[in-house]
């Protein structure tokens, strides 16, 4: 419907697993990333990780425009959102504790009426991973761009426990 879709997850189990399953179904996927310093392992990196299709982009100011194009493309957008890479989170509640977590997920979807979708990959045994994906329902939108962001990182945020809570000894925040 030229909105894509957007495609959550943590540092949980194998999320590496999740890019590979989609890239294996032949869907437009791309990946937000950290850019990674020195900048040649950053491409190092990148080169081994895109021999699937996927497609990389750095979490950006032109990253930014690049993910809203690459979603009204029809493209599904993947990012892991229990991290803040970039140092500029607001803090909110995770796990009854004030933690930064990154907005830009809820604010793509309300920009672009994507729907949200949360991934995992844990592990089920030596080696093997089972790649699951739920829906990740948003209130729905106010006209209050801010109360609008707000309860969607509400939501993303219970999302988020609740997977972590299936698998706690398979998260890595870093």
């Amino acid at each position: 419907r030229g909105q894509g879709v957007i495609l959550v997850g943590a540092h949980l189990g194998n999320p590496e697993m999740v890019i590979r399953a989609a890239a294996s179904l032949g869907l437009p996927l791309a990946a937000v990333t950290e850019p990674l310093s020195p900048p040649r392992v950053h491409e190092f990196v990148h080169r081994i990780r895109g021999r699937e299709g996927v497609r990389f982009i750095p979490a950006t100011a032109a990253g930014l425009r690049a993910t809203i194009e690459h979603l009204r493309g029809g493209g599904v957008l993947a990012m892991l959102v229990d991290r803040d890479v970039l140092g500029t989170a607001p803090q909110r509640l995770f796990f009854l504790e004030r933690a930064p977590l990154p907005t830009g997920a809820a604010e793509l979807a309300r920009r672009t009426g994507a729907p949200v979708f949360i991934a995992w990959a844990p592990r089920i045994g030596p080696g093997r991973f089972r790649v699951l994906v739920e829906p990740l329902p948003l209130p729905p939108p106010t006209g209050d761009r801010e109360a609008d962001i707000e309860s969607g990182m509400q939501a993303l945020a219970t999302a988020l426990e609740h997977g972590i809570r299936r698998w706690p000894g398979q998260w890595f925040p870093l």
